[in-house]
């Protein structure tokens, strides 16, 4: 039984993403191919995904000149 969800984001307030490049790194995460980019983002979100059922993962939301915020949650089993 699943008691509460722990959310751990990241935010940084730099340059942000374009929207063209955001779309295609979210895209890679979804990707059955290898990457040659951003290994450290795929390798997180698919551990994610196959350790907790029904976990979509990394979640990128970033604006320009506004920043960038990556989070993922985390469920915490009843022991």
């Amino acid at each position: 039984m699943i008691l509460e969800i722990f959310k751990i984001s990241y935010l940084d307030n730099g340059i942000g993403i374009e929207k063209k490049r955001l779309k295609q790194i979210r895209e890679s995460l979804h990707s059955p191919e290898d990457q040659e980019h951003h290994i450290g983002i795929k390798n997180t979100h698919k551990r994610l995904v196959l350790t907790y059922p029904d976990n979509p993962g990394l979640t990128i939301i970033s604006h320009l000149k506004q920043g960038t915020c990556i989070s993922f949650s985390i469920p915490k089993h009843k022991k």
